[in-house]
């Protein structure tokens, strides 16, 4: 129709200015509808990409100073420690969780998921508290803790998730059926994965003061038993850890299918 009027006016006779501002009318508007929708495109992938904040747990020297283990608790915990350690090479459990965590990372990132870490080092000093702060603070999708187990008796082995049971005090009702149900959708990818034979499953706890001070859902993962001979050589496997990272990144995209 402006193409139209256009011819006409020029039939017409009409002052020529008036022909000039029909046409860059008409060049703004083609502009506009040109940019809409790359824009609006733009924001949605920005606004759906989910995020994962991961806590490779411990980290090289403990902080014995106490914290609450949750909001208004009066029980307190040291804030973190240097965690359990394996007796066959002398790694270190903050060692193993650090490259866990990020093997675990760059797949989440493959993905499509916004990674954030609590820690990319082994010299720092952040307690279970802050840890759960910088998940809260970045509105993370999921809190994923990442650690390894100890045990006097070497012959203990076992996968595990630590979650907050339905009585937990601190946390809202909400936040903990999230985390059960990323717990459940991680251990059943763990249970198809043949190269993991021993599974310990699911272990309520509400000691945690990670958990306790997370306004995010989330879970504590136990790697395995650095302490037990056969365990401990498999968690010093690159190529383990690889397969062991998937399932949990398969358990993740499980939960956000669901969500």
């Amino acid at each position: 129709m402006l193409v139209l009027n256009i011819v006409n006016l020029f039939l017409k006779g009409e002052h020529m200015k008036n022909v000039i501002l029909i046409l860059f009318s008409f060049i703004a508007l083609i502009a506009i509808f040109s940019t809409v929708p790359v824009t609006a495109k733009s924001a949605i992938k920005k606004s759906s990409k989910k995020i994962i904040v991961i806590d490779p747990g411990h980290q090289q020297y403990a902080n014995i100073d106490v914290e609450q283990i949750g909001p208004g608790a009066l029980k307190t915990k040291y804030k973190v420690t240097d965690g359990t350690h394996s007796p066959y090479t002398n790694k270190k459990e903050s060692n193993l969780t650090l490259e866990a965590s990020k093997m675990l990372g760059n797949t989440l990132k493959k993905r499509g998921y916004k990674v954030i870490y609590t820690r990319t080092k082994q010299n720092v000093n952040i307690s279970n508290r802050e840890r759960a702060n910088i998940a809260n603070k970045s509105k993370a999708d999921i809190f994923l803790r990442i650690h390894a187990d100890g045990s006097i008796d070497k012959k203990e082995k076992g996968f595990s998730i630590l979650t907050p049971s339905s009585k937990n005090p601190y946390i809202s009702k909400s936040i903990n059926k999230k985390s059960l149900v990323i717990s459940n959708e991680i251990i059943q990818k763990i249970e198809k994965n043949k190269k993991i034979k021993d599974i310990k499953g699911i272990i309520y706890r509400d000691n945690l003061s990670g958990a306790n001070w997370s306004k995010v859902p989330g879970v504590l993962i136990e790697l395995g038993y650095m302490t037990n001979k056969e365990e401990d050589k498999k968690l010093a496997d690159p190529l383990y850890i690889k397969s062991l990272t998937n399932s949990i990144a398969d358990g993740i995209d499980q939960y956000i299918k669901k969500k």
